[in-house]
């Protein structure tokens, strides 16, 4: 949030401000210390939390470039059941689905035999007032 300043800003006080604000990195770099650098990590700092040694058990990205029958046959099997779970929650939202509109169907019909015996006694009203 920028703040209010105290005083009129003229064009050229606020060009700088902006300026001051949106620095790039390069801009920034003037301004670092050899004091200030000393407070970032050096690759001496990183190798306590892993070694070369400690990498190599991991795979490398020749070795997972390819990938191999049974990686294939696990990945089809996932994504089978995946498939599965999808369809058996989308059998069940039908089946939620369909209770409702039966549901609506059952009350469609008793409010059109309830609406049609009203209109049927109204009907009966007017003819007996009128006649």
């Amino acid at each position: 949030m920028i703040r209010r300043p105290r005083k009129r800003m003229t064009l050229a006080s606020l060009k700088r401000h902006i300026d001051r604000r949106f620095a790039t990195k390069a801009d920034l770099r003037q301004f670092a210390t050899k004091a200030d650098l000393h407070q970032f990590a050096t690759k001496r700092d990183l190798c306590r939390f892993a070694t070369k040694r400690d990498l190599r058990r991991f795979a490398t990205k020749a070795e997972l470039r390819f990938a191999t029958k049974e990686d294939m046959a696990a990945l089809e099997a996932r994504m089978d059941a995946g498939f599965a779970g999808v369809a058996r929650q989308l059998d069940s939202l039908n089946q939620k689905i369909d209770a409702v509109l039966d549901y609506a169907k059952g009350e469609t019909r008793l409010h059109t035999t309830v609406l049609g015996e009203h209109e049927n006694r109204l009907r009966d009203l007017e003819a007996g007032a009128i006649g």
